[in-house]
């Protein structure tokens, strides 16, 4: 199915209780499966990396993600929150959500990635700089698939986004593993952290499924299949318009 009708609402899940109380208890055991699946491949990745790695590579990446990881979960303290609790979203919401989290999340990008230096100085490492570049790109890519996550989370496609975050998880660790292996040392560790919003977003789109992908996009379409989706429709604001339309619908 679609996520939005012609109309451009919202396409909410079936109103019967047995029904919503079927996608309840079916998206409870996949959501604990999920997170089973994720901790054990979490578990699988430190004991390999922790014999592949030094623990100051690991210091190094510690240094950096302390920061980066609080401005990667800017746009998910909020935006997500409006999404599953406002009683009627459509297209152009969501649409001006999805820009404006954007926008906020490459102005966060830019800025963390010119406090490389400042990091650099405050622990008294040069090496910082650079790891802080690379893990700011974590902040922009985490903010494109915020939107589409909560859209799937308010249909209850709870199977979805179960599948998306262990494809993203171990992403992560097969790119961390492999470079580790090949002797990239925290830069591994600087990569991976980079795939898992990477395959989060490749991954995330709601659209998917009316391709018949069952809401999972292959990544040679999941762009030209989200800006479809995303773009001001005939006769909608654009631009700074409908950042303020957005906003003023939201409050």
């Amino acid at each position: 199915m679609k996520p939005f009708d012609a109309n451009g609402a919202f396409r909410t899940a079936p109103d019967s209780g047995s029904e919503l109380r079927r996608l309840a208890i079916r998206g409870s055991g996949v959501t604990l499966l999920s997170q089973g699946a994720s901790l054990a491949v979490q578990i699988v990745a430190t004991v390999v990396l922790a014999r592949l790695l030094t623990p100051a590579d690991f210091g190094l990446v510690a240094m950096v993600t302390t920061f980066s990881l609080l401005l990667m979960n800017f746009g998910q303290n909020g935006f997500t929150e409006a999404i599953l609790q406002r009683d009627q979203i459509d297209h152009f919401l969501a649409s001006n959500l999805f820009w404006i989290n954007v926008g906020f999340g490459l102005l966060l990008t830019i800025g963390f990635a010119a406090c490389g230096s400042l990091l650099a100085r405050f622990y008294g490492e040069p090496r910082l700089t650079l790891i802080t570049l690379g893990l700011s790109a974590t902040i922009f890519l985490n903010s494109t698939s915020v939107v589409h996550l909560a859209l799937l989370k308010r249909a209850m496609n709870f199977h979805t986004t179960a599948v998306n975050d262990i494809l993203a998880r171990t992403a992560t660790v097969g790119v961390s593993i492999l470079l580790a292996w090949r002797g990239w040392g925290y830069w591994s560790l600087v990569a991976g952290s980079a795939a898992l919003p990477l395959t989060a977003s490749l991954c995330a789109s709601p659209s998917g499924e009316a391709n018949g992908l069952d809401g999972t996009v292959c990544a040679k379409h999941v762009w030209k299949v989200r800006l479809r989706l995303l773009r001001p429709q005939h006769g909608q604001p654009s631009g700074g318009m409908a950042v303020r339309c957005g906003l003023s619908r939201l409050l």
